[in-house]
């Protein structure tokens, strides 16, 4: 009755090749759901973290089933252990393991609430309005930066404008003086449009009036507007012209936000003419 030692070693065998191939084929379907199913997610993802339970049991039950053998067999010859415990059956105590064990697995994966797919929701946003006040003196056009400020400084509100997400944007030119070069709107393609006309010599005094930009960007908000509010200053030179920082705290009294970007190098460079 050797049959007994036999059929153990092949069950733990089975186990430790069955959770193997479990493993290996729920990386692949994950992995192939991941890449083909849209948006796939999980409600309560935390709950994941309970899947660590399952290699713990196959460890406890083959720690189980040698003892059990181990026992039987030590004070017991094999022949006798059929005779010794009738109801005992290596196959069945094996094939309710798995079921347990599986079975708890998905148990799991149900409470973690798999999901799939989009749907459609209403939510409510309060966007961010916001005035560029960019630089158009002739010293833009320097080259320490290429192709040089000018265009840089371009290219740098081209990159805003297309991660603005609900929000406004208006355009305030300055040198010497400052003008309104787009209202706020909420158009990226007429902002875009307009950025495109932007150059320099547009302004025909010339200096660096960093204080006229910003009370003229304040002015360009509408009161009834979002509560978010934010002035950027991109320039690359000293402001000679006004006070601009009483025009920066002025802008904070009223809660606006000003952010100002230097365009420029330490060494500069010369200024075409």
């Amino acid at each position: 009755m050797t049959l007994y030692k036999d059929r153990t070693g092949t069950i733990i065998s089975a186990t430790l090749l069955i959770e193997v191939v479990i493993i290996g084929l729920s990386l692949t379907l994950w992995w192939m759901i991941l890449r083909n199913t849209p948006a796939f997610r999980f409600a309560r993802p935390d709950i994941l973290f309970a899947l660590s339970i399952g290699p713990l049991l196959v460890l406890l039950f083959l720690v189980e089933l040698w003892r059990r053998r181990r026992s039987l067999t030590r004070y017991s010859s094999p022949t006798m252990i059929p005779a010794l415990v009738p109801t005992l059956s290596a196959g069945a105590v094996f094939l309710r393991f798995l079921a347990f064990r599986h079975g708890l697995s998905f148990v799991i994966l149900a409470l973690a609430g798999p999901q799939f797919g989009t749907r459609v929701e209403e939510v409510k946003a309060r966007g961010v309005d916001v005035v560029v006040a960019l630089d158009v003196s002739n010293s833009m056009t320097c080259e320490d930066l290429r192709p040089n400020r000018m265009e840089l400084s371009r290219r740098a509100l081209a990159q805003l404008l297309d991660k603005l997400h609900g929000d406004r944007i208006g355009i305030v030119v300055f040198a010497g003086d400052a003008f309104v070069q787009l209202p706020i709107t909420a158009d990226k393609s007429a902002a875009k449009l307009f950025l495109g006309s932007i150059g320099p010599n547009m302004v025909p005094t010339q200096g660096t009036a960093i204080g006229a930009a910003i009370e003229l960007a304040q002015q360009s908000f509408d009161r009834e507007g979002p509560s978010g509010r934010a002035i950027i200053v991109m320039t690359d030179g000293e402001n000679h012209e006004d006070d601009a920082e009483l025009a920066a705290a002025g802008a904070a009294e009223k809660g606006i936000v000003v952010h100002t970007i230097g365009m420029g190098t330490p060494q500069g460079g010369p200024i075409p003419i």
